[in-house]
C-alpha cells in the first residue's frame, strides 16, 4: 500500500472520529437541554399543586390560608407524593424548595388582591416562609424561577421580572 493511500485513510479515520465525536457532542448536549427542560416542567407542576393544596386547606379551615410558620405542615393532607415539595432541580438535602409568602398567613384568599405571590422557589427548608428575600437564584433554564399568585395561576420569570411583584394582599 502507498503511503499516500495509507495518508487519505488515516485522514479519513481522522475525520470519521471526529465527526462522530461532534455528533456525540451534539447529542449531549440535547439531551441535557431536554432533561432541563422536563425538570422545569416538573417545577411547574408541584407549585401548581402546592398553590391548589393551599386553596384546599382554606376551604377546610373557614377561608383561612395556611399559616406561615406551619404551612408545610397545614397542606400535608393534599400531598399526594412523597416528593411533593420538592423541585427536581433543587438540592436534595432540603425537604421542601418552596416558601410561602407570610404576609398570606391566615387570610381569607378572597380578600387576596389576585396578583400577589402566594409561592416561590428558594433554596430549601420545611415550613419556610418571609418574601422576595428568601427566592433562590435562578435554578431554572434562562435564569427563571418559578412563583405561584394568590389566584392559582403559575408562572416562569426571570430575576428582573421576579423583583416587580406584588407581596402585599
Amino acid at each position: 500500500m502507498s503511503t499516500v493511500s495509507k495518508t487519505v485513510r488515516n485522514w479519513a479515520s481522522a475525520a470519521l472520529v471526529l465527526m462522530l465525536m461532534l455528533f456525540a457532542f451534539a447529542m449531549y448536549t440535547a439531551i441535557n437541554k431536554a432533561i432541563a427542560g422536563e425538570r422545569h416542567h416538573l417545577c411547574v407542576r408541584k407549585m401548581m399543586k402546592v398553590s391548589h393544596a393551599a386553596w384546599q386547606y382554606s376551604r377546610e379551615h373557614t377561608n383561612q390560608l395556611p399559616h406561615a410558620a406551619t404551612w408545610c405542615d397545614d397542606i400535608k393532607p393534599w400531598a399526594h407524593e412523597e416528593k411533593f415539595y420538592l423541585c427536581p432541580s433543587g438540592k436534595r438535602e432540603f425537604q421542601c424548595h418552596y416558601a410561602f409568602n407570610a404576609k398570606l398567613s391566615g387570610l381569607n384568599p378572597t380578600n387576596v388582591h389576585p396578583e400577589t405571590v402566594m409561592f416561590f422557589e428558594t433554596t430549601g427548608g420545611w415550613n419556610l416562609s418571609g418574601g422576595p428575600e428568601l427566592a433562590v437564584s435562578p435554578r431554572h433554564r434562562y435564569g427563571n424561577c418559578v412563583v405561584s399568585f394568590a389566584d392559582g395561576s403559575v408562572l416562569t420569570m426571570n430575576e428582573a421580572r421576579f423583583k416587580t411583584l406584588r407581596w402585599d394582599p
